[in-house]
């Protein structure tokens, strides 16, 4: 008998391995985008179960018996006891990335004892076939996991929780800052030295100046706030920002999220956007805002 390599196929999906390896496992229903298929459980022993398979096929019906041994939560085998090939195991593998995240890893061999046509049918034939069928499957468990871990309590990503409370910061931070602002509406560095000092300077201008006051910094204000939230929900630990990689600048280093906030406020000074005051204040006010958002009971 020949025996040929089904293709390995590896997705990666934003989700816990358990819901991962549970819903691969799962028979009698589809999911939504999956190919059009059946299975019936004839027979169930512990993890080992008996299923037919009914996959609709050009002009008729595929069928196959197979049984399915599950390993949870790493690896389910299938093995075809009956079926167009006389020789077919699959494997899928589920590898544990990250907490919430899961590499599933697939492969098998399929193979036929009929001479000569036999080999070129499991070449030709069954091996883009499973292929078809399996790059359709994974992609269809990748979204219906990623979508069910986010809606799942039992499954749900504990950095959820660190979006939602930076995302209420920020909101906060700035109602709360443009408050500051239309309530002492102090001028630019610009316009005083303009006003009182020299009313050339900075002709060109350098940098563009916001046309709204002064005082806070809403660079601070926001830093901050999101930093205090982060260091709350996920520790004061250090980080290393790639967020400006695709341009062409280095990856930067900070020992803690306190540290991004505070470089990112001085940099207004350094624009000439803003005075001394309004960066610390800012700051300030900035913890003040995150101490009260990271405070907010969360339901999980």
């Amino acid at each position: 008998m020949r025996i040929d390599e089904l293709r390995p196929i590896s997705v990666e999906i934003a989700a816990p391995q358990a819901l991962v390896f549970e819903m691969a496992a799962a028979t009698g229903g589809l999911l939504p985008g999956s190919p059009p298929h059946s299975a019936e459980v004839l027979e169930r022993d512990g993890d080992t179960l008996l299923v037919r398979y009914r996959t609709p096929a050009v002009i008729t019906e595929l069928v196959m018996l197979e049984r399915v041994r599950l390993y949870p939560p790493d690896r389910i085998e299938y093995e075809v006891l009956e079926g167009p090939m006389e020789h077919a195991h699959e494997t899928l593998a589920f590898e544990l990335a990250e907490p919430h995240r899961t590499v599933v890893r697939y492969g098998g061999t399929v193979g036929s004892d009929r001479p000569m046509v036999g080999s070129l049918i499991a070449r030709w034939i069954a091996v883009p076939a499973y292929d078809r069928f399996m790059r359709r499957q994974l992609r269809a468990l990748r979204i219906a996991a990623e979508a069910r871990a986010v809606r799942s309590r039992r499954y749900r990503r504990p950095d959820a929780v660190a979006y939602a409370r930076l995302g209420i910061a920020v909101c906060d931070a700035f109602i709360a800052c443009w408050r500051v602002k239309y309530t002492h509406n102090l001028v630019r560095p610009i316009s005083y030295i303009r006003d009182v000092i020299d009313p050339t300077w900075g002709d060109p201008l350098p940098v563009s100046t916001p046309p709204f006051p002064e005082y806070t910094s809403g660079h601070s204000v926001q830093s901050a706030a999101a930093a205090e939230v982060l260091s709350a929900t996920l520790g004061d630990s250090a980080f290393t920002d790639h967020t400006h990689d695709n341009r062409g600048f280095a990856p930067r280093a900070f020992a803690s999220f306190a540290t991004f906030a505070e470089e990112a406020a001085i940099s207004r000074l350094y624009g000439g956007i803003h005075f001394r005051s309004a960066i610390d204040r800012g700051l300030e006010h900035g913890r003040c805002v995150g101490a009260m958002v990271a405070a907010l009971p969360m339901r999980r």
